[in-house]
């Protein structure tokens, strides 16, 4: 056994190298030669010595051989070379020193063991059924005040007294009766027990003579016995079921195989205690080396422990020198800050009142302007009634002139014809000094319509700067943003709406592709829109007067309907009608006052632009 364990433990601690397996085989053939090792077991099959782990222990002669000469074979990658080395020692051992014993061996039996023929032999030993088994007959499955008949555990619960380790029941063709065979074991408690469980039903007149007896008319009654040959030999069920489960044999050989039984059982206690004991002892190796192991760790464990320590207390000090600094630093810094935050609230005392200031010079100024806008409306109400006036007036002036010249012809006609008339001569001049007269005036009323046109143009030029000023001032104030849909802000007019492009495009392209398609194809449209060598648009009569119209079979606005559809059509042409109303001739985008509001959508007036400044202002 000892050996064993020294080979095992120094199989997993060292190998040998292939050259060595020879020599190797040989110092453990010698070993399986002087039974050093335990081979054959006394019931004549064989273990392997060196595959204790093993489950499987008990081999034939020809099992065992090959075994052996399958890991002696084995490659030196799946097995070690000691493990080769002991197999090939075991084959040769099993060959050489067994071959002649083993050929005959066969299971070790007892030969006064023999199994009974369906006859009963003569012998003065009287044969017995073998595991124990005791029959009960006359069962019906419907007991009064009985329940679970038809089941094994109650039936080892009723007999329960005799402790039965098993039941089997057999029922007739309408399951209404039937037998139980109960199982008591093959040692000597059971056979006790069975003999107790005989003779209480023989007692009770109920035995296997008694059911012989009454057998056609047994009435109610259960009959219970020991199964004996006649039995076991019996047609039917019964028969059937002990042929199959048990065997007939006499005392004698009953005690012989009890007496091999715990052989074999010995045998094996013996293989398990050498087997717990080499794995004791290899739990113990096991167990020395993990305590070495354990106690290195043990004093690596304090090293590094006192490593840390060390190393925890110059962290400690390097984080109190940081922490110590970042103090400092800290400080300084939200001096800093106080001091900034100091300087930045005077900036944004003095920002807020250059801010009211501002917003008051904006409040008075769009004040002025309105009032400027009302005076320059008003003065130009009365240029446009002095223009009319002077209309008519030189539409009178012009009557005059004809009337004069008609006047002089008449006066030189009759003058060639009937020779001069005093009198009609005076009347003639007296008219003619008053046509001058009136002449004169209307010159002096042309003159002052010339003043009228100066006028006014200056009124529009001042009027153009103030939208350009109001602008600058939504730029400036308001962001040019729309901050409501009823708010009056700045439009680029002539500029492709490109929130609408991109809304139009997720309609016909999907996920991120639509937005790059959009951004690609809006830039495209805006430069084309701004070329000012394409110009899609036609000149048509409308009440007599020509007016500009878009074109409609235009190719490039075709192409663009057909390839982009109707809404990015509409996006483009909105665009291109706007630049074309506001920017002709420099065909680029501009900016105008623009009222928001759904129900107008339309150029703002200035009125309107300074009264929403004035509420947004008195907002504030």
């Amino acid at each position: 056994m000892s050996n064993s364990m020294d080979s095992q433990s120094e199989s997993e601690e060292s190998d040998i190298s292939d050259t060595e397996i020879d020599d190797y085989k040989e110092v453990q053939y010698e070993q399986l030669k002087s039974n050093k090792f335990v081979v054959k077991k006394p019931n004549g099959t064989f273990r392997c010595p060196f595959c204790l782990g093993k489950k499987k222990q008990e081999y034939g002669y020809r099992d065992i051989l090959q075994h052996a000469t399958g890991v002696g074979a084995a490659s030196s990658i799946k097995k070690s070379g000691k493990k080769r080395g002991q197999h090939l020692a075991l084959a040769k051992y099993l060959k050489e020193d067994v071959a002649t014993e083993a050929c005959s061996v066969k299971k070790d039996v007892p030969k006064e063991i023999v199994v009974a023929n369906k006859q009963v032999p003569k012998q003065e030993d009287e044969l017995c059924v073998w595991p124990w088994k005791g029959i009960v007959t006359n069962v019906y499955n419907k007991l009064r005040h009985e329940k679970d008949v038809d089941e094994s555990a109650y039936w080892l619960r009723k007999f329960s007294q005799y402790k039965p380790v098993d039941v089997h029941l057999m029922w007739d063709k309408e399951r209404r009766k039937g037998s139980v065979i109960l199982g008591f074991g093959e040692d000597m408690a059971g056979f006790t027990s069975l003999m107790e469980f005989e003779k209480i039903f023989a007692a009770n007149r109920h035995g296997k003579h008694d059911w012989d007896r009454r057998k056609r008319d047994p009435g109610s009654q259960m009959y219970g016995w020991r199964a004996q040959a006649d039995d076991y030999n019996s047609q039917g069920r019964i028969g059937d079921y002990l042929r199959e489960k048990t065997e007939l044999s006499t005392s004698s050989n009953i005690n012989a195989k009890k007496k091999l039984g715990t052989i074999e059982k010995r045998e094996n206690l013996i293989m398990a205690i050498d087997m717990t004991n080499e794995e004791l002892l290899e739990k113990q190796c096991q167990l020395d080396e993990k305590g070495f192991s354990l106690r290195q760790i043990h004093e690596e464990n304090d090293r590094l422990h006192k490593a840390h320590n060390k190393e925890m207390e110059t962290l400690q000090q390097i984080a109190r020198d940081h922490v110590y600094r970042v103090m400092e630093d800290a400080n300084r810094m939200k001096a800093e800050v106080d001091h900034k935050r100091e300087k930045l609230d005077a900036w944004s005392r003095k920002k807020n009142e250059s801010l009211q200031l501002a917003s008051e010079n904006q409040i008075s100024a769009s004040k002025e302007v309105a009032i400027l806008l009302q005076q320059q409306q008003r003065e130009k109400r009365e240029a446009l009634d002095k223009f009319i006036q002077l209309r008519r007036e030189m539409d009178e002036k012009h009557k005059l002139q004809r009337d004069l010249e008609e006047l002089t012809g008449q006066i030189k006609m009759r003058e060639v014809v009937r020779g001069p008339n005093e009198k009609e001569m005076q009347a003639m001049k007296a008219m003619e000094e008053e046509l001058k007269e009136r002449l004169e005036a209307l010159d002096d009323s042309g003159s002052m319509n010339q003043v009228l046109l100066a006028k006014e143009r200056q009124i529009n030029d001042e009027l153009q700067a103030a939208r350009k000023e109001m602008i600058a001032g939504f730029d400036a104030h308001v962001g040019g943003r729309v901050t409501r849909p009823t708010a009056i802000g700045v439009k680029k007019m002539g500029e492709i709406d490109s929130k609408a492009f991109q809304i139009a495009y997720k309609k016909k392209y999907p996920g991120n592709e639509a937005t790059v398609e959009a951004v690609m194809h809006c830039t495209k449209w805006q430069e084309n829109i701004q070329d000012s060598g394409w110009h899609p648009f036609k000149v048509v009569e409308n009440n007599g007067k020509p007016e500009g119209v878009l074109d409609e079979n235009d190719e490039k606005l075709k192409e663009l309907k057909e390839e982009l559809g109707g809404e990015v059509y509409d996006i483009v042409v909105t665009a291109l009608k706007e630049l074309n109303e506001y920017n002709p001739s420099g065909r680029y985008p501009v900016r105008e006052l623009w009222n928001f509001r759904k129900d107008c959508n339309r150029r703002a007036t200035l009125k309107e632009a300074i009264t929403y400044v004035a509420a947004k202002r008195k907002q504030k």
